[in-house]
């Protein structure tokens, strides 16, 4: 059995932080975006660490980099790319295979595969996701959350289409609107909530 929760929300809203908190409970971490910054990182040589490390603290060029690449060039040609990749990846872990990229310890799954996927932005994601898997979707909103210092960014298709997810699809709604020590918690009290 493979379970799948999924996190939409704007640029520095909390997915993340929400997704650490899965992860700590034993869910395996993967994002859509994953391939991408893996090819990002072998051509332009950007660090593994601001690739996959705090999105906030992500410099405006590598952003751009991610969203030209990943939206306006990877989509273009070819809309599900990275929902196949994401459903080939967990394919492969439900058989018991390696993570092709490399980037998860798979050694340790029990008969439940639990991931959680921090960056679901594009409605199809989001589509495949409950579909495949009647994943959990948690929407997450912010006071303040998408407000990129760079208009350009902001206003890109990758920061605007999670507004055009069906409300229908989502399970939870997460404010996040309180101090990180209460986001932690009610965060905590999500996972208890999904993963009894």
């Amino acid at each position: 059995m493979t379970k799948v929760v999924g996190i939409v929300g704007p640029q520095n809203s909390g997915k993340d932080l929400i997704a650490n908190v899965f992860t700590q409970r034993g869910f395996l971490r993967m994002a859509f975006a994953d391939p991408l910054k893996d090819a990002v990182h072998r051509i332009f040589r950007i660090p593994v660490e601001v690739l996959w490390g705090d999105s906030s603290k992500r410099d405006t060029r590598t952003r751009k980099i991610l969203q030209e690449l990943g939206t306006d060039f990877a989509r273009k040609f070819d809309s599900e790319v990275w929902v196949n990749r994401i459903l080939e990846r967990i394919e492969r872990i439900e058989k018991g295979e390696a993570d092709y990229l490399e980037l998860l310890d798979t050694s340790n799954i029990g008969e439940t595969v639990k991931i959680v996927i921090p960056d679901v932005r594009f409605p199809n994601e989001a589509q495949a996701l409950v579909k495949q898997f009647d994943a959990k979707l948690i929407r997450v909103w912010r006071p303040g959350a998408g407000d990129s210092k760079d208009p350009e960014t902001r206003r890109h298709k990758s920061e605007t289409s999670v507004n055009e997810i069906p409300k229908k699809l989502f399970t939870y709604t997460f404010l996040n609107n309180g101090t990180r020590e209460e986001a932690l918690q009610r965060a905590e009290e999500l996972v208890e909530l999904i993963d009894d």
